[in-house]
């Protein structure tokens, strides 16, 4: 009789061990549904990487300029930011490159490490947005260092660093290390990434909190000549913001006009701080007229005391809010350009109440429009190139965005100190220093900074 012998059955057959080592089928499965969430995960991952790359507009190493010790590892962050101007907090990966040791390549932020004694320049790039060149100095003890120069600052004691532009031109044949407006952050003494040739430093203006925006040129700039070796280029003291008195006219007839001024003025005073402009506004008289009168008078502001029958203040800046201003659409505010018969006069309608107003008519009458007064040199910024949505001089727009107007580049704060035309200038309030005509709205032409400079933000 014959016995059958029960086949032991495998699925699959393993080559090496028979089926004592085959693979059970419902292991196979899980292997099969892993690996497929594996691939959509990974493809979720590319497709979420790629959705954010095209939210990044615009990318900067933070900071923007570092002084290493040699061997001493550090790190740089890559800054994206998206259309509207605003941080993404959790970017992409970057991709980095430079001639410096980096741990990982793309990664955010990047661990560094320099091996020589130089200056090294970095880029990061996140989707096809590439960052300007962040610097690195290296410091080595015991070594001759690569020549550079040096600016410091006195009485700067707030928590954010003082900001240094240097405005270097090329002179004949010299090299001036494209040290052309420039910027440097300085927190007591800065190293320059470079040493600046004899006979190119034309000019430093320095920027920082509660003070007032110092401008040097170079033969105030001790010493008045540089070496081609490391030269300290200046220590000044920062001087102290500098006070914009206003007087306030209400041909409103309201119990407490005053209630709305100074919340204006309070608005505005923030502002002109959080952007480095070193001002600081306070009204002194409050003239309450109790009725209530539109100003229907010109663009001009021709005879505008007359229409409205009162005497501006030729010491102050005069703010004066009327019921409406009947003519040109109603606008928010108007700032009449000084004249005989005009005085320094800013112009509110109490019938469109914009907290951002006061402080967009202050800007004109400190310089930012450019005599006589054609549209596109009024200081306006709409539809030029640098300026993000945010910018106190936008014009256009609904009354949500008019709200939303807070910020100055340095290029329009520069000008706010050295136009011509500024109020300050105009009235000896600023006690030193060069004026200038700058161009409106125009770049860089030599004289002043490009209008849209800016990027001493993080």
């Amino acid at each position: 009789m014959t016995i059958p012998v029960p086949v032991e059955r495998c699925w699959p057959r393993s080559r090496l061990a028979g089926c004592r080592g085959a693979v059970p089928p419902w292991l196979l499965i899980a292997l099969v549904v892993f690996a497929i969430a594996v691939a959509l995960l990974v493809w979720w991952l590319c497709r979420r990487c790629d959705a954010e790359c095209e939210q990044v507009v615009s990318v900067a190493v933070v900071p923007r300029e570092t002084r290493a010790e040699l061997g001493v590892t550090f790190l740089l962050l890559a800054v994206a930011r998206d259309r509207n101007g605003e941080v993404i907090p959790d970017p992409p990966r970057a991709k980095w490159s430079g001639d410096v040791e980096f741990s990982d390549r793309r990664t955010n932020p990047a661990s560094v490490t320099v091996a020589g004694a130089r200056a090294y320049r970095v880029r990061a790039k996140i989707g096809r947005v590439v960052s300007p060149d962040a610097v690195v100095v290296v410091d080595v003890a015991g070594t001759v260092e690569v020549p550079r120069d040096e600016v410091g600052v006195e009485q700067s004691t707030a928590v954010r660093p003082a900001h240094a532009l240097l405005d270097a031109k090329a002179v004949g044949d010299l090299d001036c290390q494209g040290a052309n407006d420039r910027l440097y952050a300085v927190a007591g003494r800065a190293v320059l990434p470079e040493n600046l040739t004899s006979g190119c430093v034309n000019e430093l203006a320095l920027f920082a909190t509660d003070r007032a925006v110092l401008v040097q040129a170079s033969g105030d700039l001790p010493p008045n000549q540089w070496t081609d070796q490391s030269d300290f280029l200046s220590r000044p003291n920062l001087p102290p913001t500098i006070r914009v008195p206003l007087a306030a006219w209400y041909f409103v007839a309201q119990s407490a006009p005053d209630v709305r001024a100074n919340r204006e003025i309070e608005e505005a005073n923030w502002i002109y701080r959080e952007n480095l402009a070193g001002l600081e506004f306070s009204i002194e008289r409050h003239h309450l007229m109790g009725v209530d009168r539109s100003y229907i008078g010109d663009e001009f502001c021709s005879n505008v005391q007359n229409d409205l029958g009162f005497t501006a203040d030729a010491s102050r800046l005069n703010v004066v809010y009327v019921a409406q201003i009947a003519w040109n659409s109603d606008p928010f505010g108007w700032s009449c350009k000084s004249a005989a018969g005009r005085g320094d006069i800013i112009i509110l309608s109490w019938s469109r109440p914009l907290v951002t107003t006061l402080a967009h008519e202050l800007a004109h009458q400190l310089g930012l429009s450019s005599p006589p007064f054609p549209w596109n040199e009024a200081g306006h910024v709409d539809g030029y190139p640098g300026f993000d949505p945010e910018n106190l001089m936008l014009q256009y727009g609904d009354a949500r965005m008019k709200e939303d107007r807070f910020r100055l580049t340095l290029g329009q704060v520069y000008r706010l100190h050295v136009a011509q035309q500024s109020w300050i200038n105009r009235n000896n309030a600023r006690p030193s220093g060069p004026q200038k005509s700058c161009p409106g709205n125009a770049t860089s032409d030599g004289l002043c900074p490009q209008l849209s400079l800016d990027g001493w933000r993080p």
